[in-house]
């Protein structure tokens, strides 16, 4: 039976029970072959069951000697732990899987996923992962992985026509790739990098459209055009994307400090220290901040804006 009619009879079973079944069936003909297809997504489908846990762990112990198959199950496992909210825990397998495991014996979506994973901790194995990914899976979903990592290695060389190069191969088709809106956000920075600020607002303002867009690459985005709109001398639209981010997106601590200095800065700029000081006060009173990076700016910005307060005329006679 060929890969396609395994994952296919497990995925058109209705119950469970009975595809966790013809899943397990799958894997154990074919799963430790690597040029079998289908069954990271086939994997994935079952993940919100309440015995997926219990399904992988009972697989990888069934896996000795197979290291194919064993390397699918951490794969998802590591998956499993990225969507609890682990990332720690989820990228020390995949990087264990960079050495525990033969190139050649790991299929596409491991050599995929190891091989950005590498990219993004600076690690120069990454392009040995990446580029067997491309030479033995030619026609692979996987690609964009290796692009998206081909990018990032050309960005940390500060090579902007590379990395815009590798991004453009990034089609709106691999919208559910885990990196997607990440390489999104990428393109716009370097095409606001290289002056390109038409291209990087639509960019921007097509992550933004987005309703599944999570709430940190929307903050984001809009980061993005704020800084978009300061370097095009467009001061009081800047304002109101930086005011946006703080309100909006309060949980992105980072992201909302950095926008009220630049809204108390940029105030300041266009002659509005009114409005300075009371950005500066609304950051000040939140004790969350009290620790902030930019505390002692921000203080400093509040007695400059009150410096240049207007003085109330004593009244008429």
């Amino acid at each position: 039976m060929g890969s396609e009619m395994c994952i296919r009879d497990s995925r058109q079973t209705d119950a469970p029970d009975r595809a966790f079944a013809k899943l397990k069936q799958a894997l154990e003909k074919i799963g430790n072959n690597p040029q079998a297809t289908g069954f990271s997504d086939c994997i994935q489908e079952l993940s919100n069951h309440p015995r997926y846990t219990t399904f992988l762990n009972d697989t990888l112990q069934t896996a000795n000697d197979h290291p194919t198959l064993e390397s699918r199950i951490k794969l998802a496992t590591a998956r499993q732990l990225q969507a609890a909210k682990k990332p720690y825990q989820s990228e020390v397998i995949i990087l264990d899987m960079a050495s525990r495991y033969e190139r050649s014996d790991l299929p596409e979506e491991c050599l995929a996923h190891v091989g950005l994973k590498l990219a993004e901790i600076h690690s120069e194995q990454a392009n040995d992962f990446l580029d067997d990914l491309l030479i033995r899976y030619p026609n692979s979903e996987y690609k964009p992985f290796a692009h998206y990592g081909y990018a990032l290695q050309a960005e940390r060389k500060n090579d902007s026509l590379t990395t815009l190069a590798w991004l453009d191969l990034i089609s709106p088709s691999s919208y559910q790739a885990p990196f997607y809106l990440d390489a999104l956000l990428l393109k716009g920075d370097i095409l606001l990098k290289t002056g390109e600020h038409l291209q990087a607002t639509e960019i921007y303002q097509s992550i933004l459209a987005l309703r599944w867009a999570r709430g940190l690459h929307k903050a984001t985005a809009l980061s993005g055009l704020a800084n978009s709109s300061a370097l095009q001398d467009k001061n009081e639209e800047a304002i109101i994307y930086h005011q946006r981010i703080y309100t909006l997106y309060p949980a992105y601590e980072k992201l909302a400090s950095n926008s009220y200095l630049a809204s108390a800065q940029l105030f300041l700029e266009i002659g509005d220290p009114t409005s300075a000081e009371r950005t500066c006060r609304d950051f000040l009173k939140q004790e969350r901040f009290a620790a902030n990076e930019h505390y002692l700016k921000i203080q400093a910005l509040l007695k400059k804006s009150q410096t240049q307060l207007p003085t109330l005329s004593p009244p008429q006679p």
